[in-house]
């Protein structure tokens, strides 16, 4: 049983639990998207019939982590055509002839996602597929199809930046987004990352603050719209990461709905609001809080400093991933399992 001290500072404490070391992937999070950067910048290729064509939509199809992916680049990258994410394993009537339709799969067995996979290159010759290894991989080669390959050494969900490395310099190279030097924002997020590890006292760290708030309670992350993969991130971070309950709501949806919500009235000392936003000042966020304030909810609002807005989005939601381990350490469960999750695979295959 685990004797030692409930503290977030305590390092002998954190390693009890954390046997798998998710702490040390997480730390290197801004190192291994800059390698997979560079590496994208000489291995991604492209047909070159792709260059000066006019796709008319983007797809991306993936399932958890590498589903997110295309929702959070298309909140950054803002590419110049529309962007859809695919949760399922069917992509149906929206793929033609013109769409652009990436495949993503961490594994490159995600059942879902291979049959996205067959379907897509049936009804379109601009397929690409991103994955580490498996199926997807030798169904790309055996077809023919364009595909990048990358290696991470964590679970897939802590892979999603390496995903969004890849998929934002596609677009790049296809004219499709005007992001730029993700290099340099990267270097950047090295020290916010490091203000966010585990050797950054509690008092200096807001992702360790924020796990004792949530602590024995049940998180509602709240996102204005055009932020809801970040709202999205965080709860699936802490279903994984935690085993913990978490819920999101938009703003300013939730106003015409939820705010009427008030039992069981002990459910109400159960709930804490996670208020996520990059902007210091909105209207909608400025009526939550009153809210919360009003009807004695306990809440916290979260908005990162940066000036650039992919900084502060990959900040916003780093917050979140590092939140979510240290409640993990606070629930005295490992972060890195997700046995429910193989059974169910292992169920559906």
């Amino acid at each position: 049983m685990n004797k030692q001290p409930l503290s977030l500072d305590n390092e002998k404490f954190i390693q009890s639990v954390d046997k798998e070391n998710l702490a040390r992937i997480l730390n290197n999070f801004p190192e291994t998207c800059l390698k997979t950067l560079e590496k994208a910048k000489d291995s991604l290729k492209i047909p070159d019939s792709w260059n000066n064509f006019k796709f008319n939509k983007i797809i991306v199809s993936g399932m958890g982590g590498s589903g997110i992916v295309g929702d959070l680049t298309k909140t950054i990258a803002k590419p110049s055509i529309p962007l859809f994410t695919n949760h399922k394993s069917k992509i149906g009537e929206l793929l033609d002839k013109n769409t652009l339709s990436l495949i993503i799969s961490f594994s490159g067995k995600t059942k879902e996602t291979i049959s996205c996979f067959n379907e897509s290159i049936k009804k379109t010759p601009y397929t690409f597929v991103i994955s580490t290894n498996g199926e997807a991989i030798l169904k790309a080669k055996a077809k023919k199809i364009p595909f990048f390959q990358f290696k991470h050494p964590g679970p897939p969900r802590a892979a999603l930046w390496t995903q969004l490395v890849i998929l934002i310099s596609l677009l790049k190279k296809l004219r499709l987004t005007k992001i730029k030097d993700l290099e340099s924002s990267f270097k950047k997020l090295k020290k916010i990352n490091e203000k966010l590890s585990p050797k950054t006292p509690t008092r200096s760290n807001l992702s360790k603050h924020l796990a004792y708030s949530i602590f024995k309670h049940i998180p509602v992350i709240i996102t204005l719209p055009e932020e809801k993969p970040v709202g999205q991130r965080w709860a699936t971070q802490f279903h994984e990461n935690s085993k913990n309950f978490a819920f999101t709501l938009e703003l300013p949806e939730a106003f015409h709905n939820f705010v009427e919500c008030r039992l069981p009235d002990f459910l109400k000392y159960e709930l804490v609001f996670i208020v996520l936003s990059t902007k210091n000042k909105n209207s909608h966020l400025s009526k939550a809080i009153k809210f919360f304030e009003k009807y004695n909810f306990n809440y916290e609002f979260v908005s990162p400093l940066e000036e650039n807005y992919l900084e502060k989005v990959i900040h916003l939601t780093l917050i979140g991933d590092w939140a979510s381990y240290y409640l993990s350490i606070l629930n005295k469960i490992s972060p890195l399992p997700t046995e429910r999750i193989t059974w169910l695979k292992k169920t559906l295959s």
